[in-house]
């Protein structure tokens, strides 16, 4: 994920698209919303739009020097402590 980021921010500072965090915000929500229109349609634009909205939320972290390997494994490890907590309130139901 690391050399992903870098790599972005390369592609940027050489092609001087160089931006603040709102504009990368902006440009990754347009983009998500381009996911959702394309869904249900061609697979082939669906990949190139999940390129784009990888694409701008690599450059957000990257505008807030956030390291997303980091994020994802927190993310990932908040995940796993709430689906832990969801599993042990099922078994304890299942015990009562």
């Amino acid at each position: 994920m690391r050399n992903i980021q870098k790599n972005v921010k390369a592609f940027c500072d050489n092609n001087h698209l160089v931006a603040p965090a709102p504009i990368w915000l902006m440009d990754a929500i347009s983009e998500l919303s381009e996911v959702s229109k394309e869904c249900s349609r061609d697979n082939e634009k669906l990949i190139i739009e999940l390129g784009d909205a990888l694409f701008s939320l690599i450059g957000l972290a990257n505008s807030l020097d956030v390291d997303l390997q980091a994020a994802l494994a927190a993310a990932l490890m908040q995940y796993s402590e709430q689906n832990e907590r969801e599993n042990e309130i099922a078994r304890e139901a299942v015990e009562e």
